[in-house]
């Protein structure tokens, strides 16, 4: 009899013991023939008792039976693996195992034909054919399927017994565990769990299929999917920001998909902008509940972060460790909730062209930006406001008490300034100190001129001086023709049957030439023409150079200059004259090289911008020089520009050439630029006594010996030089330059004009006497220079 509690009691014939009970409190299963008996235990082994002449009643202790058979004088084991183990008299193949791996309960487990149990207290005899009933238990707080541990605890109940439980994962092995209860691990992701129950007479449960996931991403959150849209280990269903941009997905104007906006007015709000610059920072936006608006903070390490936000284009730029600022739009008001130390604000932003209002907060501190910066009225210290130009240089500076306000307007040429408030504001632009009373207003005409604070006009004239250069190396080789040139390369030295490279660059980046000198003087239109007597500037052009050095015509301004931009403020609306001098020290022929360009600005610039980019016309004089590195020397010539329209097209070219006396060729390169397709036919026509030798492209190579060309010029810098040889003697004559230009079947045509001039050296030329050579040891000098050394050496 095989007792619930696990026990085994038997009667009969012991004559061999195989009618000893089995007290173990392990036993699933019995088998019992003729004189022994074998008991299946709950940890997959068996043991047997009685009759042992065949080696029947053998143990088998392999820890994987689920069933056991008893035979006349023979046992068979069924193991979880689907084979049969059997053992004792072998005198009909009766105990060859079974290796199919297909073998499965009802086997033959007991002495009687069919299994039966005991119910009730009235004895009865009934048959049990009922599989167990297995359920699970798991822990899944939101009931997803997703899990927050990996344990899946599986329980089988049966009335006649479990036997045991198996399972797999996957597709992986089937796992049996005798045992009524077993603990399963899930492994991290999404797996499928199969599992089934077999009771104690062989009844097997259907194969249960359940899909979970662990770890859940959000535990406490129905979310099947598991969506992580950012992988963060956070699922969308309970993540704030699904695509790890920072901004938070209630405001975030794409929260899948990682971006810079944010706009809280979805919510009923006012606030919008942009994240331009994350600096390296790790930038967190979010909603403020109250007052509406978001919150900015910046985390790890960076640069400077940049916030635009708001109509008006409001930056606030944080640059240190945890710094957070709440920003509303509306009003557009930034409240430094920590700064370390500050933070800044800036209108319009880091990057536009032209002024702006720069802000600085410390912690606590509230500032509001319009056309207005106000203090917050609950400020316990001033607010730094400053007015600054693109580049960020302070152009003014004033401090806003709790509650002051003051109106800033800014334009191309001017900063006003309004006080809105109701107590006195100081504030100091140009180094001179205004203090404006309720209501009072103040305009700067020349922000960032020193002194002129007054409104009586500006002029900022932005000269840019070497602005394109060619450099064009040559010599003529001796004996040959004048078309068998050699090069030199930058250390002077001859190289025979090379390209001739013509290429593009700046001042003293060739042969090693630096600029000694380079002065600008600037002379009021009028007066310049009462203090030479001339009536026109056609009639001063060519006087420039006399004046620049006149001692008696003084200039309004004068100002030393290499390159970059010069700015320089006039007294009033008027046309003035601007003469740059340029000398250029050249090494390799130990001379100064002069060039001296001349221009007239129209007081009819000062309000003009013809290409609308934020600076008056005046901002944009440019004063050039073309270089021409030669064989023998340094060629400058003064340059301007004519821009053909369409698709601009920019033609530099020179507008004056100086022939020194002696040398008898001169190079006339054109320089053109463009951001489209152009066609370009250009013909130089030399006068009576000069002949066009030829045509070069930007590496040097000859391209005609004709005066005339065809190029193209499609999105880049291209030149063409011609070069002139002179074979008799005018000294003053003009080369025209006759330009045909098409783009898209548009043709123009220009006709440039070159005054040409021979003149003395010392206009063009200043010598500076090379250093004596040291003097060259005689042999005795060296004999004896020799015995010391080899005497040294031999001490």
């Amino acid at each position: 009899i095989l007792k619930s509690n696990g026990n085994v009691d038997c009667y009969g014939n012991n004559y061999y013991g195989q009618a000893e009970d089995y007290l173990g409190g392990d036993a699933i299963g019995v088998a019992a023939r003729y004189y022994h008996t074998c008991i299946l235990k709950s940890n997959g082994n068996v043991d047997c008792y009685g009759d042992n002449y065949y080696g029947q009643a053998n143990d088998y202790l392999g820890g994987d039976a689920i069933g056991v058979a008893a035979g006349y004088y023979h046992t068979c084991i069924l193991k979880s693996n689907g084979n049969v183990r059997c053992y004792g008299w072998n005198n009909s193949g009766q105990t060859n195992d079974y290796l199919g791996g297909d073998a499965r309960n009802p086997f033959r487990q007991y002495a009687f034909p069919e299994p039966i149990i005991t119910v009730g207290i009235e004895n009865i005899l009934i048959k049990d054919s009922t599989p167990p009933t297995v359920s699970v238990v798991v822990s899944d707080t939101d009931n997803d399927f997703a899990l927050d541990s990996p344990e899946v605890i599986i329980t089988a109940v049966d009335e006649s017994g479990v036997a045991y439980i198996s399972y797999s994962i996957d597709d992986g092995p089937i796992i049996t565990v005798y045992n009524s209860t077993i603990t399963v691990v899930i492994p991290e992701g999404t797996h499928t769990l199969n599992y089934f129950a077999t009771d104690i007479v062989g009844n097997t449960a259907p194969i249960t299929t359940q899909t979970y996931t662990y770890p859940d991403n959000c535990p406490m959150v129905y979310n099947p999917d598991q969506i992580d849209t950012d992988g963060d280990g956070l699922g969308n269903a309970c993540d704030v920001d699904d695509d790890n941009d920072g901004i938070y997905d209630e405001i975030d104007t794409q929260p899948l998909v990682f971006s810079n906006d944010f706009d809280d007015r979805v919510l009923g709000g006012t606030t919008f902008g942009t994240i331009t610059d994350r600096g390296g920072w790790n930038v967190t936006v979010k909603e403020l509940p109250n007052p509406a608006g978001v919150q900015v903070s910046i985390s790890g390490s960076g640069t400077t972060a940049r916030i635009v936000s708001c109509s008006n284009n409001v930056e606030t730029m944080l640059d240190a460790e945890n710094e957070t600022a709440n920003i509303t739009c509306g009003s557009t008001t930034v409240a430094a909730e920590f700064a370390n130390p500050k933070i800044e604000l800036r209108m319009p932003p880091t990057g536009e062209k032209g002024k702006a209002v720069r802000v600085t907060l410390k912690t606590g501190q509230t500032a509001t930006l319009g056309s207005a910066v106000t203090a917050s009225i609950t400020n316990t210290e001033p607010i730094l406001v400053e007015v600054v130009d693109e580049s960020d240089n302070i152009l003014g500076s004033g401090l806003l008490y709790p509650g002051q306000a003051i109106d800033i307007i800014l334009t191309n040429t001017s900063v006003e300034f309004i006080n809105l408030g109701t107590t006195d504001v100081i504030f100091t632009m140009d180094n001179v100190t205004i203090t404006l009373s309720p209501g009072q207003s103040f305009t700067d005409s020349c922000p960032g001129i020193t002194g002129n604070i007054a409104n009586t006009g500006c002029l900022a004239a932005i000269v840019e001086d070497d602005d394109l250069h060619v450099h064009y190396h040559r010599i003529k080789e001796k004996g040959l023709s004048y078309n068998g040139y050699a090069c030199i390369d930058d250390k002077g030295r001859e190289k025979m049957n090379c390209k001739l490279p013509l290429k593009l660059g700046s001042i003293g980046d060739s042969r090693n030439e630096s600029v000694v000198f380079a002065q600008k003087k600037i002379y009021v239109y009028n007066d310049l023409l009462a203090a030479t007597g001339l009536s026109s500037f056609d009639q001063i052009k060519p006087q420039c150079k006399q004046i620049f050095d006149n001692s008696n015509i003084i200039p309004f301004a004068t100002v030393n200059v290499v390159t970059g931009k010069e700015i320089t403020g006039v007294p009033r609306v008027d046309d003035y004259v601007i003469i740059l001098r340029v000398h250029i020290f050249d090494p390799d022929t130990s001379a100064e090289y002069i060039s001296t360009v001349c221009k007239l600005v129209k007081s009819g610039s000062f309000n003009i911008d013809s290409n609308m980019d934020g600076e008056p016309d005046t901002t944009k004089q440019k004063l050039k020089i073309v270089k021409t590195v030669k064989p023998n020397g340094i060629q400058l010539m003064p340059a301007d520009d004519v821009v053909i329209g369409g698709s601009e097209l920019i033609i530099t070219y020179p507008t004056e050439a100086l022939w020194e006396e002696g040398i008898n060729n001169y190079v006339y390169p054109l320089i053109f630029t463009s951001d489209s397709d152009w066609t370009v036919d250009v013909c130089t026509y030399a006068p009576t006594g000069y002949t066009i030798v030829g045509v070069y492209d930007e590496f040097g190579n000859l391209m005609t010996d004709k005066n005339c060309i065809q190029t193209g010029v499609a999105n880049e810098t291209k030149v063409v030089a011609f070069e002139a040889v002179k074979t008799s003697s005018p000294k003053k004559f003009n080369v025209p330059v006759k330009l045909t230009v098409a783009h898209k079947g548009k043709i123009q045509q220009r006709i440039l004009n070159i005054p040409n001039e021979v003149v003395k050296r010392s206009e063009l030329v200043k010598t500076i006497p090379k250093p004596p050579k040291a003097p060259v040891p005689g042999k005795l000098d060296r004999i004896i220079a020799y015995i010391i050394r080899f005497f040294i050496r031999w001490i």
